[in-house]
């Protein structure tokens, strides 16, 4: 019986193959920045406890939201909270000590990016090729 090995080799420095890979990584990043790292990000958010006349609990956890925008080389992710206070809770201040939860969220989870391109990099050829 023969052996039969197919390769594929992509050349990134065609338009579509450029094209192919920039819609890959918005893709990905709308996945992992979009669903993963806000929902890590929801769930180490520290909620208060009692409600303030100024707070309600759960308010910095629900303003916790992600935009992803296409940019000329690619992507570009944000990760942020609406709460005009959450970078106080994220990076401390004087008065009191961080809680960090933003960056362990999209630390926790950016080694996922390589295999949601693959992915996405798979799917996208099928459909162009199916």
């Amino acid at each position: 019986m023969a052996k039969v090995t197919i390769t594929a080799t992509l050349n990134l420095r065609t338009n579509q193959a450029q094209a192919l890979i920039k819609e890959a990584l918005f893709e990905s990043m709308q996945e992992l920045f979009g669903i993963d790292i806000v929902t890590t990000a929801k769930e180490l958010c520290p909620v208060l406890k009692e409600g303030t006349s100024e707070r309600y609990p759960g308010e910095l956890r629900d303003s916790i939201d992600s935009r992803i925008t296409k940019v000329k080389n690619g992507a570009r992710a944000k990760v942020f909270t609406t709460a005009g206070y959450g970078g106080y809770v994220e990076n401390g201040t004087v008065k009191m000590s961080a809680e960090p939860f933003i960056y362990p969220a999209f630390e926790s989870n950016i080694n996922k990016l390589p295999i949601l391109m693959k992915e996405a990099v798979d799917n996208l050829a099928t459909d162009k090729n199916g």
